[in-house]
């Protein structure tokens, strides 16, 4: 489990220096506004912070149970996340296909159904009213532009 930790958290340090010195080539804001790429450089600030103390905390401290656990990547518990982890790339690449409106409506239905929310109304409405929400959002008040999709 510390190989894994420190590792992970070494992607983490390098993916994040990466977006520094790409937010670093964004325009300068002006008239004491902070430019557009002052956002991602606080943030991959703090991703930097906190994969330093995993590190850390794998390295120097590692806890007893951390000791004694072994990862199995096909236990049920792991299933589960896999599961996760592919209805999300199935939602990237079904917003690349059809655009966000669509897309995103059908994953928060089908995340609510594989989380077990027993609720009809729940998992009717907080798909629209989610999507509805962040479209709002950015295109009404933000004039930013959600992803149409190729297919349409």
């Amino acid at each position: 489990m510390r190989k894994i930790s420190i590792i992970t958290s070494g992607i983490f340090i390098a993916i994040s220096v990466f977006i520094i010195l790409m937010a670093r080539t964004f325009p300068e804001g002006s008239n004491g506004v902070v430019g557009p790429g002052f956002f991602p450089i606080i943030l991959a600030c703090i991703v930097i912070l906190l994969s330093c103390i995993q590190i850390y905390n794998s390295t120097v401290r590692p806890s007893q149970e951390e000791r004694e656990n072994k990862v199995n990547l096909l236990s049920n518990q792991s299933i589960r996340v896999w599961i996760s982890m592919g209805i999300t790339v199935a939602y990237f690449v079904l917003m690349y296909l059809v655009g966000f409106m669509i897309s995103t409506p059908i994953f928060l239905f089908v995340a609510l159904l594989y989380f077990k929310v027993k609720s009809w109304p729940v998992r009717i409405l907080v798909p629209i009213l989610t999507t509805a929400a962040v479209y709002v959002i950015f295109t009404v008040l933000l004039y930013v532009q959600l992803p149409a999709g190729e297919l349409f």
